[in-house]
């Protein structure tokens, strides 16, 4: 009697738990969505609420809904410690390069102008050539070179933020400067002398598949 009692009390409990709705949070910089699924709790992560993409981005699965939830986001930190120590050290810039498919999951969940979208590419096109100033600011639509390169650095300050890239912990997009190189070699420079703009290979190979 008592064992065919823990059986139905089992099986309830498995019921209300399939039935049971899907739980969705904020973690990160990602939508994460756990419930019950085939058998057990899965955690999933997904690009952030406002991105241009969608994708999974990690699961995790646990005994009940708050153990996958746990497991999933020790999954996403670990996940992100280990993006940082494989990026490739910029001295110029202070700071390591993202690889591709981080500046790939960053270009598509920030927002970017069509002008900061062209100039991107007509930079990632250039390659190791590179662009001048003038031609940037001609590429975005800008009447001043310095105009043009002002909104490709609140830009990179966007990426930088994103991915944790930052360099410096100044908030002001214009005092930033190392977090601009983050998208080209020479972008943080005002004035008379301006050196060639040359985007980073990690960055161009992403731009050519996200924008």
């Amino acid at each position: 009697m008592v064992i065919g009692t823990k059986k139905k009390l089992a099986r309830k409990k498995s019921l209300a738990e399939r039935q049971a709705p899907i739980v969705s949070m904020e973690f990160d910089r990602y939508l994460i969505k756990a419930g019950w699924l085939n058998g057990q709790f899965v955690a999933r992560a997904f690009p952030g609420t406002g991105s241009r993409t969608q994708g999974l981005i990690a699961e995790a699965r646990g005994n009940t809904e708050e153990a996958a939830i746990d497991a999933l986001k020790e999954l996403i930190l670990k996940r992100n410690e280990s993006r940082k120590g494989s990026r490739r050290w910029d001295g110029a810039a202070n700071a390591g390069i993202p690889r591709e498919s981080e500046f790939a999951e960053a270009l598509g969940h920030i927002k970017i102008t069509e002008a900061q979208a062209t100039m991107l590419r007509t930079l990632a096109v250039r390659g190791d050539a590179g662009m001048s100033h003038d031609e940037l600011a001609r590429a975005g639509g800008y009447r001043t070179p310095d105009t043009a390169t002002r909104n490709l650095r609140v830009l990179a300050v966007l990426i930088a933020d994103y991915l944790s890239a930052a360099s410096n912990t100044k908030s002001d997009a214009n005092e930033r400067w190392n977090e601009t190189m983050l998208i080209a070699e020479g972008l943080q420079v005002e004035g008379a002398a301006k050196p060639m703009l040359t985007m980073h290979p990690e960055l161009r190979a992403a731009v050519a598949t996200s924008i």
